[in-house]
């Protein structure tokens, strides 16, 4: 990896490490995890979620603009909308699961606050993604794309790592859950 890749990385590191510890400290404050909560969970992470989403944006922005000599700019409106209502749900979802496996309720709020810090992680790779997907849509001047795996990457990570795809779209699509794989220019 190269150095400028590596600053990159340690940035979104950041970012995701931030993002994944408020989520999941307003997971905590929640007063019960019934569907109604959902609600409450998305309105004390939206503020953080909009500033974390611009920040990976302009970061991914000025990486590719300097990796790849890009001039698109990616802001959060040229990307998909964040849905964190269903983004979040898989929280409550594990708690609910652990309860329905006969787990007492603060091992199954234990299981759902460590799944609602990697949401909060995973939001940032895919904002950093889909960034680069809009910018590949608007530079003609980058024809490959590679998987860069992130230091404690999975086998399967290193696997498809191997291989180029013609956009960032086609290599992003072979992440998987809790996936900080990066997509990088060829």
């Amino acid at each position: 990896m190269n150095p400028l890749d590596k600053r990159y990385q340690a940035a979104l590191d950041v970012l995701r490490k931030r993002f994944g510890a408020h989520v999941a400290a307003e997971f905590a404050k929640l007063p019960s995890y019934n569907e109604s909560d959902i609600s409450t969970l998305v309105d004390a992470v939206t503020p953080a979620a909009i500033v974390t989403a611009d920040t990976t944006a302009k970061l991914t922005t000025g990486w590719l603009a300097r990796r790849a000599g890009t001039t698109a700019v990616a802001t959060p409106a040229d990307l998909p909308a964040l849905d964190l209502p269903e983004t979040l749900r898989p929280a409550f979802m594990t708690v609910w699961g652990a309860l329905a496996d006969g787990r007492s309720f603060e091992d199954a709020v234990a299981a759902g606050l460590e799944r609602s810090g990697n949401i909060g992680r995973f939001l940032v790779t895919t904002v950093s993604r889909q960034a680069s997907g809009y910018i590949d849509s608007q530079s003609p001047q980058i024809t490959a794309w590679t998987r860069e795996p992130e230091v404690n990457a999975c086998d399967w990570c290193h696997l498809v790592a191997e291989n180029v795809w013609p956009t960032a779209d086609e290599a992003s699509a072979v992440s998987h859950d809790n996936c900080h794989c990066d997509v990088v220019p060829a």
